[in-house]
């Protein structure tokens, strides 16, 4: 592809002042912000719109949400700003564990007013965490709940060892999919293999009630 110099364009609130190391891959250009801030940004950010400026335009976010909300100082919002720099901050510590493996915060959590009222409808207290369900998936109502710290360090473990917490259920490393089953009269069952482990264990629990198995212990009472 040609060369195409962008010196003097504006994207969004960038001004593209010079090309930085003339002729490298990916391009990459000093920007001037509209807050007076300069930064080096590449050329296909600047062109997509993913970066839009020099960072300005999220700290203005952030105190218009502390305007919007009035709950800055609180504990929950700290759990939301710290989820969102997990996934979108490069430069975060838990970067590498999240954003950089696809880890994303649903649109409808953008807004921490929503997140606050699904939090409070979702049985959020100060003693607990927020966890995802399936840990391969992002932050959103559907896959996240609040739960102690005890279970969610359980959670985190049974995913670094791929031991499940739950009766009757296994990691299955060859399919990479948890596995549930269960012995009756010495007969062994299987249940079926799923993504994450709690749907696992609940195909257990509803196995034991559709079929009124006594002595049974059940993995969610």
């Amino acid at each position: 592809m040609p060369f195409i110099d962008i010196t003097g364009q504006k994207f969004h609130h960038l001004t593209v002042i010079e090309e930085v190391l003339p002729r490298c891959k990916p391009a990459k250009w000093l920007c001037k912000c509209e807050c007076g801030n300069t930064k080096q940004i590449i050329g296909a950010s600047l062109k997509n719109g993913s970066t839009k400026s020099c960072g300005c335009l999220h700290i203005k976010r952030n105190k218009e949400l502390f305007t919007k909300h009035g709950n800055y100082k609180s504990p929950l919002y700290a759990v939301f700003v710290a989820m969102h720099q997990r996934c979108n901050n490069k430069k975060h510590k838990s970067y590498p564990l999240y954003g950089a493996r696809g880890i994303t915060v649903c649109n409808q959590w953008q807004d921490f007013v929503a997140f606050r009222d699904w939090s409070m409808a979702s049985g959020y207290k100060e003693n607990t965490s927020i966890d995802r369900i399936d840990n391969d998936k992002g932050y959103s109502p559907e896959n996240c709940r609040w739960v102690d710290r005890v279970t969610q360090s359980r959670n985190r473990n049974a995913l670094k060892n791929k031991t499940s917490q739950f009766i009757g259920v296994h990691w299955d490393s060859n399919r990479s999919k948890w596995f549930s089953s269960i012995s009756v009269n010495g007969k062994y069952i299987s249940l079926g293999r799923y993504d994450n482990e709690i749907q696992a264990a609940k195909i257990r629990d509803q196995y034991i009630k559709d079929n009124n198995l006594k002595n049974f212990k059940l993995n969610f009472d």
